[in-house]
């Protein structure tokens, strides 16, 4: 077997990079319900306006 054919997930950095995405969506999901509050707040106020 050659030696840069992968020999599984943690040889290859697969833990690493499945950290580093699950990292990245979590942060992505924050920043998007951070909006998305946002957004319900400012209907919300205009609404209540009404």
């Amino acid at each position: 077997m050659p030696e840069n054919e992968c020999r599984g997930p943690a040889k290859c950095g697969w833990v690493e990079s499945e950290r580093l995405l699950a990292k990245t969506f979590d942060a992505w999901r924050a920043e998007f319900r951070s909006i998305l509050e946002e957004h319900r707040r400012d209907i919300q106020g205009r609404l209540e306006r009404i």
